[in-house]
């Protein structure tokens, strides 16, 4: 967590958000054949996480600075 980096490092100067999954790691089905469980899986990672995760840093570190990292699978309608 942010509060104990900052107790071991001083302070923190960015957040790399840079996790992603897809729902078995390996294939990628079309957008319209992911079943909900898996959407919801891929979602709570890729969106929730990156999002809760800036919250987080936010709360914490006043001035600092934000990377989100996707992959060039954003750019297709797929499930990730």
């Amino acid at each position: 967590n942010f509060a104990k980096a900052i107790k071991i490092y001083g302070k923190i100067d960015i957040l790399v958000n840079n996790a992603g999954v897809t729902t078995d790691g390996l294939s990628r089905s079309d957008f319209e054949s992911m079943l909900d469980i898996h959407f919801k899986f891929v979602n709570d990672i890729n969106t929730i996480g990156t999002r809760q995760m800036c919250i987080d840093f936010t709360n914490i570190v006043r001035n600092g600075s934000i990377l989100n990292v996707i992959s060039n699978t954003g750019i297709r309608a797929a499930q990730d």
